[in-house]
């Protein structure tokens, strides 16, 4: 079967790299051949306007930025299958209505109106509305960054409720996503998969990851969306506790930051899997925390990025480890996160975790 996947691939982001690898790797697994849409929304200068600013600290944080962009488009051209043409509008999109047996969207924040809406054409591209006639479409672990139609506004949920009604099975990552297509299109058939990470087991990510290098012990700090301030008593106390020294990773300039580190999607692998404690609040952080049995802490997100929290909380409701997750509200009251963790239940839910999805594509693809 030929299978197209519309996803968030051109993102700088680990997760979003990682999931999309996954699923195609293991649709290819099953005998088919996969190509993830190469969409290219139109985000950044070219020329010299990439690396050239006004000031030296700009000019620097502008090379810095380059680093990362071809940090992952290395990845992706190592481990990403993607169409030979590129995209960026609807019109070339249409190029490809009938190219694919199936379409999939997903995983990732697909159907989050907040990103849908900044470049012209995404619409279309995850909600599979370019397919041709004799093309299924499906959703795998789609995600709208939402617990609840209270935080879109009226015309995107009329929007999204008629493009659901289109397709032809719907799968979501989070619990709320089934109440969220029921309310939004009508429909009762969407089911609850985990993230296509969880499709494989350790062993596919320790050969991302590569060998195991030695080094002193360290707690791993990974914030996203700017949240590391947050993070900062609780990095101190968890340490101190630990007296183990602080890596971080995240977006920010590694070279104007001290402290910080930009690996590439294999080394952030490798930095969780032998970090001896980390503290994030990225969803993907907390899922490599579980497959490489890594203890960690998630900080919940406040203000306008709280709806995020619900992927995180839903997950590790499932393998019982809610204890997990703290709110800055409770930095005061940290003990319970140096408890011990079975990792055999965890491991043994991710398995049943894994049934679950599996069995989703295997009647779907």
């Amino acid at each position: 079967m030929k299978i197209g996947i519309a996803t968030f691939q051109w993102a700088d982001n680990y997760g979003a790299v990682m999931q999309a690898h996954a699923l195609q790797s293991y649709l290819r697994e099953q005998g088919n051949e996969v190509e993830i849409i190469n969409f290219q929304p139109q985000n950044f200068n070219s020329g010299l306007r990439q690396f050239i600013a006004a000031t030296p600290k700009a000019t620097l944080a502008k090379w810095e930025a380059f680093y990362k962009r071809k940090v992952f488009l290395d990845f992706r051209n190592d481990y990403l299958q993607l169409t030979p043409d590129s995209f960026n509008t609807t019109a070339d999109l249409d190029k490809i209505k009938d190219r694919f047996d199936l379409l999939i969207t997903g995983s990732d924040q697909v159907w989050n109106p907040k990103w849908l809406s900044q470049f012209e054409g995404l619409w279309d591209l995850c909600f599979l509305r370019f397919a041709g006639n004799k093309t299924r479409r499906i959703s795998y672990a789609a995600s709208f960054g939402h617990a609840d139609s209270a935080t879109i506004s009226q015309e995107f949920q009329a929007r999204i409720g008629a493009y659901l009604k289109e397709f032809d099975a719907i799968s979501v990552r989070e619990k709320s996503g089934i109440e969220l297509v029921n309310k939004l299109s009508g429909r009762d058939d969407a089911i609850q998969v985990a993230d296509p990470t969880l499709l494989h087991d350790r062993s596919f990510y320790e050969k991302l990851a590569g060998p195991i290098r030695r080094r002193a012990p360290y707690l791993l700090n990974y914030m996203l969306h700017g949240q590391l301030r947050n993070a900062q008593q609780l990095e101190y106390e968890i340490s101190k506790q630990l007296k183990i020294k602080v890596l971080r990773c995240d977006v920010v300039n590694t070279m104007l930051h001290k402290g910080y580190t930009m690996p590439s999607p294999g080394g952030w692998l490798r930095m969780i899997r032998e970090a001896n404690f980390v503290i994030t609040n990225s969803f993907h952080g907390a899922v490599f925390c579980l497959i490489f049995n890594t203890p960690f802490v998630v900080l919940l997100s406040e203000g306008e990025l709280q709806s995020m929290n619900n992927r995180i909380t839903d997950l590790l409701e499932k393998v019982g480890l809610s204890d997990r997750s703290i709110g800055i509200s409770q930095l005061d009251d940290i003990r319970r996160i140096f408890s011990g963790i079975d990792w055999q239940l965890v491991n043994n839910e991710l398995i049943k975790l894994n049934k679950l999805a599996t069995d989703f594509i295997t009647s779907n693809a």
